[in-house]
Formats: C-alpha cells, structure tokens, sequence
C-alpha cells in the first residue's frame, strides 16, 4: 500500500509541469527533423548493401603456420601444389600440401 502511495505521489510530481503549447511545437518538429535523418541514413545504408563488393583473391601458395609458402616449395616431406584432382583451366587453384614422392 505504501508502495502504491509513493508511485503515485511520484508520477504526480512527474507530471507537475507541463510543456507549453510551443514547447510541443519545438519537440515534434525536432521530432520530424529525426525521422528524415533516420530515412536518408537507411537510403544511404541500402545503396551501399546493394553496391558489389570486391571479391577475396585467394593466396597463391600454402599457408603453414601463418606463413604463405610458394607453390613447389618442400617442408617436412611435403610439397605445396595444385590439390585438385581433375585439372581445368578456367577454374582457380587449391593450393594445399601433399606428400611429396620422388623416384630416389
């Protein structure tokens, strides 16, 4: 009950001072003004979403520990090359390390 008394006490107090009628005025073309930024803000956003983005060139080698290796080099017994199985020429190399064989 007590609780019920101070809330209402409070929200009274809260609403003791009313806005004047310019005030209103003030705030809701302040108001008006806010809701044109925010759309130009989203048309700007949209634009940008629908512009092509730059697409990732894939490196050209093996990465090993952070490091970028050149296709043939050797570590370990392993060779960096071409890890696809079937070869064309308009498709892009995978790069990875396979076990490197020689006729030693």
């Amino acid at each position: 009950m007590i609780k019920g008394i101070a809330l209402l006490a409070m929200s009274l107090g809260l609403l003791g001072g009313c806005a004047t009628k310019a005030e209103l005025d003030a705030t809701n073309a302040k108001m008006v003004s806010m809701q044109n930024q925010i759309a130009n803000l989203n048309l700007k956003l949209d634009a940008q979403a629908q512009q092509p983005r730059p697409v990732a060139i894939a490196p050209r080698g093996c990465m090993l520990g952070g490091q970028l290796y050149s296709p043939g080099a050797v570590f370990a017994g392993r060779i960096c090359e071409d890890a696809r199985a079937i070869r064309r020429s308009n498709e892009a190399e995978e790069w990875g390390w396979r076990l490197r064989t020689t006729n030693r």
